[in-house]
């Protein structure tokens, strides 16, 4: 794209690309910031649930396979089983949790490719604070 050559606000050439500003850290002010950032990469606060599930439940599943392997009283088979069952339940529940979230980024993607390619064009005018798109 060609850079504009004046800012259609106050007409000053004193303008820059936004992506330029923020990764050279100008200090520019609160306000000016929120306007000038890129958008937000779309995260999942499920997905680390989901992982955190899925490790623990295995770990669960593990001690109770050592469980039943190693002692052999009917009450430790009975915790055996007993952990083995919420290890396979929490295993199940992270990997549906994780799953989910990853459905969940991948509906999010094509607007933050949108609003990031939008971004990219924007320019701010250090005269009068403006911001605007280029053609």
């Amino acid at each position: 794209m060609n850079r504009p050559f004046e800012c259609p606000g106050c007409g000053s050439e004193r303008i820059q690309k936004a992506r330029i500003i923020m990764r050279a850290g100008i200090p520019i002010g609160t306000e000016t910031s929120r306007k000038l950032s890129p958008p937000a990469e779309p995260t999942s606060a499920t997905e680390p649930a989901g992982r955190y599930s899925i490790y623990v439940g295995a770990s669960l599943l593990l001690i109770g396979v050592y469980t039943l392997l190693t002692m052999h009283t009917l009450h430790a088979n009975q915790i055996g089983l007993f952990l083995q069952t919420t290890g396979l339940i929490l295993v199940f529940l992270g990997i549906s949790l994780w799953a989910l979230s990853q459905i969940k980024l991948n509906a999010k993607r094509p607007k933050y490719k949108e609003d990031y390619a939008k971004w990219e064009h924007l320019w701010y005018c250090s005269r009068c604070r403006n911001t605007f798109y280029d053609s």
